[in-house]
């Protein structure tokens, strides 16, 4: 057996590779246009309208007013609900700061129905959603004289005693708040010099913690204006919590536990937190027995609404609408990085093939996005596949 090296292999590998690339040329796309089972979450929003309204109806008043709002919307099983967080944390992350204005992000699971392990999300990915959209890590940059004036007007406790003592020293007791802040188990003399009683270990600690975050995010803002400065908009933070169903496998009393907590982090924040809540239907629980079970939460989540759904595929005019809107963004994005102005281009999937994989898959109901997605990314694949093998290059 000859003996391998990298040069072979790669040598091997790169002559394949140029033939799927140029099969996919031939149809306008850099590759395959549909996203594969791997991959819950993708580039193109399409067709949910109802859900849509609701957020950005939402999403303007909490922009405006600041005010705490929460919406809770459900769907089928790979309807798109991870999606839908993921899709909008780009796309606001991008929107927000060419509008000088600071949300924070996190897209969060209630998987573990664990409020430690929520808190512990939360915190890092406000860290993270801040650098991008800031250029600077939560506390980064040490506080401000102006905020400092404004510490005494956050909740009473830990938190609060903590920021005032990093904001008095030096960088050393700043990046100690930091450790404390996320969880971390600092000794005594360190605890003593923040001012906290304690780590941040029982939900009473992370509420605490949490509620003071919030209201600590908006103080740049009511300096901003009455500073009448421009670039100093945060307006809150937003939080997906996704899996809300799977809440539903733990033990009650966890459950139980996990949802005060939830309930108490709502109530804690009359201001500054706008909380999307993602369920899946017809697993584990129905809403009859969260409303049963949970009133006073169910009561915060839905308010005096309805609770909108992300709906399954239910019509070939829907199902061509999807594959059309797929096409039209890898087209796109083929020809930005070809720097092409367009040109015509083999059809991947005639409007009758569409409806023949729509109809095997549905048969006289409707298909979840994630199912209808998986059978155009296999069909795709199948249909270049077979072009390379008619070039010779198989």
């Amino acid at each position: 057996m000859a003996e391998l090296d990298l040069d072979s292999i790669l040598n091997s590998v790169v002559p394949a590779t140029q033939a799927r690339e140029r099969a996919w040329k031939r149809f306008g796309f850099l590759r395959n246009p549909y996203p594969s089972r791997s991959h819950p979450v993708w580039d193109v929003f399409y067709n949910q309208v109802e859900v849509k309204r609701r957020f950005l109806a939402d999403l303007s008043e909490f922009l405006r007013e600041r005010n705490t709002i929460t919406l809770f919307f459900s769907g089928g099983n790979r309807v798109g609900k991870t999606h839908f967080m993921e899709y909008h944390r780009q796309e606001l992350t991008e929107k927000f700061r060419a509008s000088g204005i600071v949300v924070p992000i996190a897209v969060t699971s209630a998987q573990s129905c664990d409020f430690k392990a929520l808190y512990g999300q939360i915190l890092d990915q406000l860290d993270e959603s801040l650098r991008i959209q800031t250029g600077f890590r939560l506390f980064e940059e040490g506080i401000s004289d102006e905020v400092k004036d404004k510490l005494d007007s956050l909740p009473p406790g830990d938190f609060r005693r903590a920021i005032e003592a990093a904001s008095k020293a030096d960088n050393d007791i700043l990046l100690l708040f930091r450790r404390w802040l996320r969880g971390d188990r600092i000794r005594a003399p360190q605890r003593f010099l923040l001012g906290v009683n304690s780590p941040i270990e029982s939900q009473s600690h992370m509420l605490n913690a949490l509620e003071g975050l919030i209201k600590y995010l908006l103080l740049p803002e009511e300096v901003g204006s009455a500073a009448g400065a421009s670039n100093t908009q945060c307006r809150g933070m937003l939080l997906f919590l996704d899996e809300f169903e799977l809440i539903w496998k733990a033990r009650r009393d966890r459950r139980d536990q996990f949802l005060q907590a939830l309930r108490a982090l709502i109530d804690s924040a009359p201001w500054g937190m706008f909380l999307c809540v993602g369920m899946a239907t017809g697993i584990n629980v129905g809403m009859e027995e969260v409303e049963a079970s949970y009133p006073a939460l169910f009561a915060r989540l839905k308010g005096a609404r309805d609770i909108p759904a992300l709906l399954q595929i239910g019509l070939v005019t829907d199902a061509i609408g999807y594959t059309r809107a797929f096409e039209r963004h890898a087209r796109q994005k083929f020809e930005n990085e070809m720097n092409s102005g367009g040109g015509n281009h083999e059809q991947l999937f005639s409007d009758q093939d569409i409806e023949s994989f729509f109809k095997d898959l549905a048969g006289g109901g409707s298909v979840s996005q994630g199912d209808f997605f998986d059978r155009l990314h296999s069909e795709a694949e199948r249909k270049s596949q077979g072009d390379m093998a008619d070039d010779g290059d198989l």
